[in-house]
C-alpha cells in the first residue's frame, strides 16, 4: 500500500509541479491553472508502477538490493517505453526527457523503501531466544 502511495505521489509531483511553475498561456488559458488535473493525472500513472515495484518486492520478501534492482528496472523498463512509443527519436523538449529519467532514481526509491520495510517487520516478527 505504501509503495502505490509513493507512486502516486512521486507521478503527481512529475507532472504537477512542472505545470505549476510554468509561465506559458495558451488559449485554453495559463498552464498554472491546469496543474491540478495534471497532478492527478501524474497520480493515476504512479499508481502502476509503485504497485508493480511493491507487488513484487514484498511479494518475494527481496532484501534492499534485490528491490532496488527491481525499481531500478521497472524505472528503465518506463523510460524504454516511452522511447519505444517516440520511434526513439528524442524530438520532446528537454524537459520531458528530464521528467521521464527521473521515473528511474524515483522507481529505485520505492523498491529500497520497501524493501526496508520489509526487513524490519521479518526482524520484529522473528522469534526472540531465551536463555
Amino acid at each position: 500500500m505504501l509503495a502505490v502511495g509513493l507512486g502516486a505521489l512521486s507521478g503527481a509531483a512529475l507532472l504537477g509541479l512542472p505545470t505549476y511553475f510554468s509561465k506559458e498561456c495558451g488559449f485554453l488559458g495559463c498552464d498554472r491553472q491546469w496543474a491540478p488535473y495534471f497532478a492527478m493525472w501524474g497520480a493515476v500513472f504512479g499508481v502502476v508502477p509503485g504497485g508493480g515495484i511493491g507487488l513484487v518486492v514484498s511479494g518475494l520478501k527481496l532484501d534492499a538490493t534485490r528491490g532496488g534492482l527491481v525499481g531500478g528496472g521497472v524505472g528503465f523498463f518506463l523510460v524504454f517505453a516511452f522511447l519505444v512509443k517516440n520511434d526513439f527519436q528524442v524530438s520532446a523538449p528537454p524537459e520531458v526527457l528530464l521528467i521521464v529519467a527521473a521515473y528511474i532514481p524515483i522507481c529505485v526509491i520505492i523498491g529500497l523503501t520497501i524493501a526496508f520495510i520489509n526487513r524490519r517487520a521479518r526482524l520484529a516478527a522473528a522469534p526472540q531466544i531465551v536463555e
